[in-house]
């Protein structure tokens, strides 16, 4: 197993309140995650983590001993120590390997247009971005298209004026030749997204492509800024 740093995080992706329609690059897309990178050198701020997330619509409502069957599939035989809880809709399974640790979350969500696996993990190293990508993709993959979005989350120390924050915006897009269009704005927030020709995969919102989706959240009292770097789409923001 690679000696990475591995934090799985839960997300509920909200089908609600936008039309989101899903198209799938081949396996051979992760030119993708090279694309993201190139557009995360250009954002100021240090990298403080990766994430891939997935989810996938299935047939049928997962059991007990589904659930189980993929926890184990994620977290293999190399195992010093582990836990985890399974319930009928939920999974988590958390063990180390030397000096590093993974844990790994899996929800079943079902709503008026079906049963939903979510998948997400957050990873520390970006060696380990690819080949988690790879894996995500043969997993939900097996179940139909599925949805796979990666990202990319940097801290800035210190405060951006709002002209600077977005010239930053501008640098990153403009890495990949991508449009640039605000997608959402409130105090300390700002978001936009684009969409680059170069970049395989995207979704379809309110009738528009997009696979670029940079976020800047400000925190006052601890004088930083958080900004995320994705494609197609940060999930949680939907």
């Amino acid at each position: 197993m690679e000696k990475t740093i591995c934090i799985i995080i839960i997300f509920i992706l909200s089908m609600a309140s936008i039309t989101l329609a899903v198209e799938t690059a081949p396996a051979e897309g992760v030119s993708d995650i090279y694309s993201l990178m190139k557009v995360s050198e250009k954002i100021a701020g240090e990298v403080v983590g990766y994430s891939i997330q997935g989810h996938v619509k299935v047939d049928e409502i997962y059991s007990k001993e589904e659930l189980d069957k993929e926890l184990k599939f994620f977290l293999g035989q190399d195992l010093d120590y582990a836990t985890t809880d399974i319930t009928e809709d939920y999974a988590y399974g958390e063990w180390s390997l030397g000096d590093t640790y993974h844990n790994l979350s899996m929800v079943v969500d079902s709503d008026n247009q079906g049963t939903y696996v979510v998948y997400s993990l957050e990873l520390s190293q970006e060696s380990c971005l690819i080949t988690a990508h790879n894996h995500m993709f043969t997993k939900v993959s097996k179940y139909g298209e599925p949805f796979i979005a990666a990202s990319i989350h940097k801290i800035y120390n210190g405060t951006l004026s709002s002209s600077f924050k977005l010239d930053n915006i501008e640098k990153g897009f403009s890495q990949v030749d991508a449009s640039l269009n605000l997608d959402s704005e409130g105090a300390g927030y700002i978001g936009y997204v684009g969409y680059a020709e170069s970049i395989e995969n995207h979704v379809m919102i309110n009738d528009e492509k997009v696979n670029l989706h940079i976020t800047v959240s400000t925190d006052e009292t601890q004088n930083l800024e958080y900004i995320n770097i994705a494609t197609p789409l940060i999930i949680n923001s939907y």
